[in-house]
């Protein structure tokens, strides 16, 4: 019996956390797009993203892509599958243009 209490009290504290966690995951998500605003109010949103492209660009060329998912998930705040994808999405570009050329 005291073993089915313990389970319970050991699952529910559990998702207790995972509430939480959730919780602040959208907080984050909701701080971030205020600040993307922000800095797209600014103006400083775009000038950013351009030189962060060229960068990426470059690590994706030099076979880096584990630093360029680092480096895009550092500078946007995004998750990995999105930092994975976009960095994914590049070196299917620079693939593309090695074949026009």
């Amino acid at each position: 019996m005291a073993t089915i209490i313990i389970a319970i009290v050991a699952i529910s504290a559990v998702l207790s956390i995972l509430v939480a966690l959730n919780q602040l995951s959208q907080r984050i998500e909701e701080a971030n797009q205020s600040l993307r605003k922000i800095s797209k109010h600014l103006g400083v949103h775009d000038t950013i993203l351009e030189s962060l492209e060229e960068e990426l660009k470059e690590l994706v060329k030099q076979g880096e892509k584990i630093k360029a998912i680092k480096l895009y998930r550092e500078t946007t705040g995004l998750g990995l599958k999105e930092a994975h994808d976009h960095i994914q999405e590049l070196d299917l570009g620079e693939r593309d243009e090695g074949l026009s050329d």
